[in-house]
């Protein structure tokens, strides 16, 4: 009888340090999309209609969980719009839940 307890014991211990750390080795989740902010910098004339371009090339929207795919395609796609010199993607907190994407962007002249 004491050999079953003490088994019964070890394995309790064994089973909490496992949960333990398989817990601490989990991934956290990917953020949500809390927002995304376009600017156009630069001297140009028509800043709104940039930013409604840029809107629909950019592929993330508001409410979406992040990826980094996403992120590849609407670089790709301002990239190949030859529309911007410049793209700047700012780094968000990514430890918090929600993040708001920032995307800088300069048209050429």
């Amino acid at each position: 009888m004491e050999n079953k307890a003490m088994v019964a014991i070890l394995s309790a211990f064994f089973l909490m340090f496992f949960v333990k750390q398989s817990s601490a080795y989990s991934k956290k989740s990917d953020p949500v999309i809390a927002g995304i902010n376009i600017e156009i910098t630069g001297a140009c004339k028509d800043k709104d209609k940039l930013k409604a371009l840029a809107k629909n090339l950019i592929t993330l929207k508001k409410g979406m969980v992040f990826n980094g795919k996403d992120l590849a395609d609407s670089l790709g796609n301002l990239k190949n719009s030859k529309i911007f010199k410049t793209i700047e993607i700012p780094d968000p907190d990514w430890e918090k839940p929600e993040i708001t994407l920032l995307f800088k962007l300069t048209p050429f002249p």
